[in-house]
């Protein structure tokens, strides 16, 4: 061999060498690097965990999910913020879903908060909501969040319907700016209270397809979740913008028909009195959602933008799991 083709070969071999070395690294990338979590997910799931359930946090399959909502932080009367949730734990569940390439976005509001903090903060006072909202931004900078989700079911007689849209205004220009998610959870009975103007600063819109007591049979048919997606279609809101809510939840109901709001028992709960009751939607005096029904929903939100999941720590576990099967449907 000359001179000339030794260096010729010798080049060769560290050119395959280096291409070698490359796909390598690419694979121990893929492999090794963070969880593939939402990346690969055809759509939004969107999972709740609200802080009396922060317990369940390492039974969740991230793999699953593409958000994490942690819920709920509120004001007190001074505008101060919390979550009832420390902050050691706070921090490991962020940390937690970005490790799982997941967003963290904390939830803001829920069925049972008033409204009375909001109204003494914001009611009357533009400079009151750009003092909040800093308040808010400074928290999500805090715990490293990807956004804010505004769950307020007030009644429709609440004051804070009167400075609503100009708190959504002024929060959507601050997210833009921190490059947060704005979000929000809403339902018929109450999303004429928000203007077009409010719904049109938000990422995505989470419809509670649940809790329905008109029904007297079941809060969360099938039928009721195609009502909601409509229902809010029809106020000219983009499909792909509304993700579908579906409950890990029933209730049981009254001889008269009437739904029990104190009796939520967990799907969990549900199948440990019955193993059978994942293959129907009512046992044992509940109506919830089984198998059927939570696949047959997942289908029509893939519809949509995406599912949302109130809340996680209430799915069996193992091969029984609600959400196993949602993650069947949106991989």
């Amino acid at each position: 061999m000359s001179m000339a083709d030794y260096k010729n070969n010798k080049t060769v071999k560290i050119g395959l060498g280096v291409i070698v070395l490359a796909v390598v690294v690419v694979i121990v990338i893929s492999l090794g690097g963070k969880k593939s979590g939402g990346k690969h997910m055809k759509g939004k799931v969107i999972g709740y965990l609200p802080y009396y359930s922060v317990d369940y946090l390492d039974k969740i399959d991230f793999d699953a999910l593409t958000h994490l909502n942690i819920a709920f932080t509120n004001p007190d009367s001074s505008g101060n913020l919390s979550n009832q949730i420390s902050d050691e734990t706070m921090r490991k569940i962020v940390k937690t879903c970005h490790d799982n390439n997941v967003k963290a976005v904390a939830s803001f509001g829920g069925g049972a908060i008033s409204s009375t903090n909001y109204n003494a903060l914001m009611r009357g006072n533009p400079e009151g909501i750009t003092r909040f909202n800093e308040t808010i931004i400074n928290y999500c900078k805090e715990y490293e969040l990807d956004g804010v989700d505004i769950d307020f079911e007030f009644i429709a007689s609440s004051p804070a319907w009167e400075y609503f849209e100009d708190w959504m205004v002024a929060l959507r220009k601050e997210c833009k700016k921190n490059d947060l998610i704005l979000s929000a959870a809403v339902a018929s009975w109450y999303t004429d209270n928000i203007s077009s103007t409010a719904m049109d600063c938000f990422d995505y819109i989470m419809i509670m397809a649940y809790d329905n007591n008109a029904d007297h049979e079941n809060h969360s048919t099938y039928e009721y979740a195609k009502y909601e997606l409509e229902y809010h279609v029809d106020k000219g809101i983009d499909k792909d913008k509304l993700i579908l809510g579906v409950p890990f939840y029933g209730y049981s109901y009254t001889q008269s028909g009437e739904m029990d709001w104190g009796s939520a028992a967990s799907y969990r709960y549900i199948l440990s009195k019955d193993s059978s009751a994942k293959n129907k939607d009512s046992s044992n005096g509940y109506a919830y959602n089984g198998e059927q029904t939570i696949k047959a929903k997942a289908d029509l939100s893939k519809e949509y933008g995406g599912i949302m999941i109130w809340e996680l720590s209430q799915d069996a576990d193992g091969s029984n799991s609600l959400l196993k099967l949602i993650k069947h449907k949106y991989k």
